[in-house]
């Protein structure tokens, strides 16, 4: 059996490839995922089981375009893996991007998910969503404008 990082690993290396089955078949039906976040943020929020897990990411590719996303950091303690990294996302309404550094957290037994939560600079990708200007800490990049 895969260990409990090559297990989370291997979600990451399929959201990567765009494939959204192989990340919700590392998820029991009963996991319990949270995307923290205010309802500002149209996937944030507390999901139930694999098809929760499928839900919420449904919601993260459908409002925003991910620039740049993936794990720099694991760390292990028996079921408990934690992961930290990065993401560069457009949002797809306004047209403002954030970055942010994310903290994963996942709960893993018997070779599936049991619980996760992602956290991550919530203001930002708020403001991202609320298509508020950029302030010079927002974190939120300004969309350029170019005039003929």
């Amino acid at each position: 059996m895969a260990s409990n990082v090559e297990i989370v690993r291997g979600i990451y290396d399929s959201f990567g490839r765009g494939d959204l089955p192989g990340v919700l078949a590392a998820f029991a039906d009963d996991a319990d995922v949270e995307f923290i976040g205010p309802s500002a943020i149209p996937f944030a929020g507390r999901y139930r089981g694999a098809r929760g897990m499928g839900e919420a990411v449904g919601k993260f590719i459908q409002t925003c375009d991910v620039l740049e996303f993936g794990p720099d950091e694991f760390h292990p303690d028996g079921d408990f893996v934690a992961v930290l990294g990065h993401e560069h996302c457009r949002c797809k309404a306004t047209g403002r991007e954030w970055r942010t550094p994310l903290v994963e957290t996942f709960v893993v037994r018997d070779g599936k998910v049991r619980q996760f939560r992602c956290l991550y600079d919530t203001a930002r990708v708020a403001r991202a969503y609320a298509g508020e200007p950029a302030g010079a800490d927002s974190g939120v990049l300004p969309v350029p404008v170019i005039e003929a």
